[in-house]
């Protein structure tokens, strides 16, 4: 379930995020994610590009197909599992789970963050641990919208989570991973959605999913929704602390919508 909250200027939004922060003082803390239209759901870059793609085992497949290339033009060097690695893991719930709490450096992280702030369509949907990074591209392309959208989420406000083998699941991934130099200007964080069924093993799951689920103390979402109208005053704001246009080259998006 999201929590929304229709405030009308910056300073009531700054209350309403510090008035959440303060509530869910938890080990995780909160995450932030700016939108600068509130009508646009909360989606996965893999989901806005109406991709086909939902078993978790083609996409690994294809990421495979592609590190070489990347490898060539990075000059790095990425470990991605095998396909026949992941297609034995996602068969079963406990193969992938087990992953997903605790070996994510197995499942190549890194290399997921670094396609995903180079524009290659993601599972990752990419949160930030700074309200203002999120305010920032919120406001700075709003001129269109009635209203932008600041998403404020909290994984575990009581640092503990469960979850059941048909329910979809929210994973998280934090900021201690080498990635592209993107990932730290913008102080990113993600999560992944993904469910299991015994027919098709382990899938990627829209997050809202999760969200419409409603667990208590779980996966919290709050979306403040603020007058487009405030872009000038909260862009004269983030510019006093150097987050303006001139920027914008470090800090945008892999890809805009």
């Amino acid at each position: 379930m999201v929590n929304v909250i229709q405030v009308c200027t910056w300073e009531e939004c700054q209350a309403k995020i510090y008035e959440i922060e303060k509530e869910n003082d938890s080990l995780a803390g909160v995450w932030f994610r700016g939108q600068s239209d509130y009508k646009w759901d909360i989606e996965t870059t893999l989901e806005r590009q109406g991709s086909s793609i939902r078993q978790i085992v083609d996409y690994y497949r294809i990421i495979g197909v592609i590190k070489p290339a990347v490898e060539t033009f990075t000059g790095a060097v990425w470990k991605v599992p095998s396909f026949e690695k992941v297609r034995k893991w996602t068969e079963d719930y406990d193969g992938f789970s087990l992953k997903l709490w605790a070996g994510k450096e197995e499942l190549a992280y890194d290399f997921l963050a670094h396609l995903r702030h180079q524009g290659f369509p993601s599972p990752l949907l990419d949160w930030t641990g700074s309200p203002y990074v999120a305010a920032y591209f919120a406001f700075a392309h709003a001129q269109r919208s009635e209203r932008v959208a600041i998403y404020v989420f909290a994984e575990q406000p009581k640092n503990i989570k469960v979850g059941g083998i048909a329910q979809p699941a929210i994973h998280s991934f934090g900021s201690n991973v080498r990635t592209h130099k993107r990932h730290f200007r913008q102080q990113s964080r993600y999560t992944m959605c993904v469910g299991y069924n015994t027919s098709d093993g382990w899938r990627f799951v829209p997050h809202r999913e999760a969200f419409d689920l409603g667990r208590p103390n779980q996966d919290l979402l709050w979306k403040i929704e603020i007058p487009a109208s405030e872009r000038v005053k909260v862009l004269g704001f983030l510019n006093r602390s150097n987050l303006n246009a001139f920027r914008e080259i470090d800090l945008r998006r892999s890809k805009q919508r």
